[in-house]
């Protein structure tokens, strides 16, 4: 269920809080307070109705994909609830902590963006996406998580039922931006490409889903899309 190699880095899980804390507590002041005036905005923002912070949330999501498992419950169940207490004093049962992650997803999506402003613009970039499976096909009508949010898309390897993630990286790795929709919405969608390409310049490489209408209006910004 983990890497044997990978070990406990306590130096890393503060500089996540750290980073996480700062961010909710800026979000917090300058933004949620419009989000809560408009119920519309993000279906009305609300903070988790729990004893552990945000950004205690945000870490522990953050630090798994630093900690070698590869089983998110293992890791919670076995290795936060038995070392990490110290840490997290006020740390939820398992069950509640995956009720209250919803509650965490607008400040984990600007964490994200921020993280990618800081990205190297070196003139070359690649864009791709990759489909994110909720559930099997046959389960589709009895699926309640993602209901009204997901969606069924077609891919490579045929029809799927759940999101796509749309990254922008350069050649060093480093992702400039990226996007999470619906399974139907396809690669060379405008809305997303003006979202996810509007800062980017130089030459962007693709497969040819990437093809679009839009290159012209790229190429005034100074990108071209090579398919």
């Amino acid at each position: 269920m983990k890497n044997k190699d990978m070990l406990f880095d306590e130096n890393l899980l503060i500089e996540i809080f750290i980073k996480a804390d700062d961010l909710c507590k800026e979000i917090e002041s300058e933004v949620f307070s419009k989000i809560l005036e408009d119920k519309t905005i993000y279906g009305g923002y609300q903070k988790p109705c729990c004893k552990m912070s945000e950004s205690e949330i945000m870490t522990l999501l953050i630090y798994y994909h630093y900690s070698g498992y590869k089983c998110f419950e293992y890791f919670y169940c076995q290795f936060v609830a038995n070392e990490l207490s110290s840490y997290f004093p006020k740390l939820l049962s398992y069950n509640r902590f995956t009720e209250v992650l919803s509650c965490v997803s607008l400040p984990l999506f600007i964490f994200a963006k921020v993280l990618c402003s800081l990205s190297l613009q070196t003139g070359i970039s690649f864009i791709d996406s990759k489909k994110i499976v909720v559930c099997h096909n046959r389960r589709i009508h009895q699926h309640k998580v993602f209901k009204g949010r997901a969606a069924r898309g077609k891919s490579s390897t045929g029809w799927f039922y759940g999101f796509k993630v749309h990254l922008v990286i350069n050649e060093k790795g480093e992702i400039l931006d990226f996007d999470l929709t619906p399974g139907n919405v396809a690669d060379n969608n405008h809305s997303l490409l003006k979202r996810i390409l509007g800062k980017v310049k130089g030459l962007c490489f693709g497969d040819k889903g990437y093809n679009t209408a839009l290159w012209k209006d790229f190429f005034q910004q100074g990108l071209k899309i090579i398919t």
